[in-house]
């Protein structure tokens, strides 16, 4: 598995993965699987399954959907129109 790759390049650079606040993503069409059906491991440790991710300023869903960027971003550009206008 990806993760047990990730676990023994960790281990050969002497890096550590902080698993408390890592996560992974499944992206899908549609609901697919009910909440708790996967589990990923990660030095026995369990890593979180999340359905949305933010990173750098960037959200991801586990859809694929990038609404929540577009509206952040638009209601964004509109606050800087408003404070344009003179």
């Amino acid at each position: 598995m990806l993760l047990n790759l990730i676990e023994e390049y960790l281990g050969t650079k002497k890096l550590k993965l902080n698993v408390e606040t890592s996560k992974v993503i499944i992206f899908k069409k549609r609901k697919e699987h009910e909440e708790g059906s996967y589990q990923f491991h990660f030095n026995n440790q369990e890593v979180k399954v999340s359905t949305i991710i933010k990173y750098v300023g960037f959200t991801t869903l586990d859809n694929g959907s990038l609404k929540g960027n577009v509206n952040v971003m638009l209601l964004k550009s509109h606050g800087l129109q408003f404070l344009a206008i003179p």
